[in-house]
């Protein structure tokens, strides 16, 4: 499954929020330097898929705030034989 990110970086307060358009927003304290502001991101989505075995990536939007992410989860994809 695909989602669309917006991140806002140099927060004050950590957060996610899924507006009705579909749209993730991740509200993040780190800096958009060094891959911080991405592995937020990554912690956050993990955390609301409850997907910790990492199945989540930056598909596209690695060096923008507006990102495009794949959510994958093995377990299912294994289940379902694809």
């Amino acid at each position: 499954m695909f989602i669309r990110v917006h991140v806002y970086v140099d927060q004050k307060e950590e957060n996610l929020l899924r507006p009705e358009n579909n749209l993730f927003e991740v509200y993040t304290k780190e800096p958009a330097e060094d891959g911080r502001a991405n592995r937020a991101v990554i912690k956050h989505l993990l955390s609301y898929f409850h997907n910790p075995k990492g199945g989540v990536q930056i598909v596209s939007g690695h060096h923008h705030a507006k990102k495009i992410c794949e959510i994958r989860d093995d377990q299912f994809f294994a289940l379902n034989g694809k």
